[in-house]
């Protein structure tokens, strides 16, 4: 069977904008901005507000199964912090959690920022964190930055050292 290939002009144009920008994700979309706007977690969002009174330095655990809403707490926290998500906010996906990783993470809170405000990292799934990544994270969790808050998300339960430690230890 043959194939033909057409030039780049004579295919058909992907759905983009009219700016030409790609179409928003639905989960983008409509995911909470603000602590106020996240449903069905009342018990994590009282405490997390609770937080906002007054804030300081420290490290959280979201822990739950996939689609909760952990990442999405977390950066609604980050929003009601006033953290700049471009500059200020650091997110750590699973398949890249490695030391190298979180040792950049830790370096950008230690940064000024943008505002001279609040700073985030946001780890997504510490369960999948390197030995050398859970040992960098864990000595840097003694002395946060000030105004430097460090988010955790862990889908499989009583499964991570790391959070295990740092529950227990620093939080």
């Amino acid at each position: 069977m043959t194939f033909a290939l057409s030039t780049p002009e004579m295919t058909r144009k992907l759905p983009f904008g009219p700016d030409g920008a790609a179409p928003v994700r639905l989960t983008e979309k409509y995911r909470p901005a603000t602590l106020a706007d996240v449903v069905g977690q009342g018990a994590v969002v009282q405490s997390l507000q609770g937080f906002l009174d007054a804030p300081y330095s420290r490290g959280f655990i979201l822990a739950g199964d996939t689609g909760l809403g952990k990442t999405t707490c977390a950066r609604a926290l980050a929003n009601d912090l006033g953290v700049n998500p471009d500059w200020d906010l650091h997110e750590i996906k699973s398949a890249t959690c490695d030391g190298e990783a979180i040792e950049r993470g830790l370096s950008a809170l230690r940064q000024c920022g943008l505002n001279g405000g609040w700073k985030m990292l946001l780890i997504d799934e510490a369960d999948t964190m390197s030995d050398k990544a859970r040992k960098v994270l864990l000595s840097a969790m003694e002395d946060l930055p000030d105004q430097s808050i460090v988010v955790l998300t862990r889908t499989i339960p009583n499964a991570s050292r790391l959070a295990s430690s740092i529950a227990s230890n620093h939080c």
